[in-house]
């Protein structure tokens, strides 16, 4: 857990350094294809085509490029689609539906995992 807290928060600050020079599109499909390759290799490890390190390594990855790309500019894009006088109704609608879609995942998957 601290060695994915601190890959967690060293991609954050890459993605600062990175969000202006590449662009936003650029980095939400290097962080989704990064991390689409990085779920194939977690399968293929608890298939036991690949060693369980390869698992440990594929998972913080996977949190690297998730914070390159689609973990913040999701939250930016939201605050530069309104005027700023809506900004702030619009963050905490957005934020509500997203904890509300999380809560409906987390009620569902157990139904589903059975």
């Amino acid at each position: 857990t601290t060695i994915v807290g601190a890959v967690n928060v060293v991609a954050t600050y890459v993605a600062l350094l990175l969000m202006d020079s590449c662009g936003r599109r650029t980095l939400i499909l290097w962080s989704s294809g990064g991390m689409f390759i990085c779920c194939i290799v977690i399968v293929l490890s608890l298939l036991g085509f690949l060693n369980n390190i390869m698992a440990l390594l594929a998972v913080n990855v996977y949190v690297s490029f998730f914070e390159i790309g689609l973990g913040p500019i999701p939250w930016l894009i939201v605050a530069e689609m309104f005027d700023a006088k809506y900004v702030t109704t619009a963050m905490a609608a957005s934020c509500q539906l997203n904890w509300a879609c999380n809560f409906v995942v987390g009620l569902v998957f157990p139904y589903l995992n059975e």
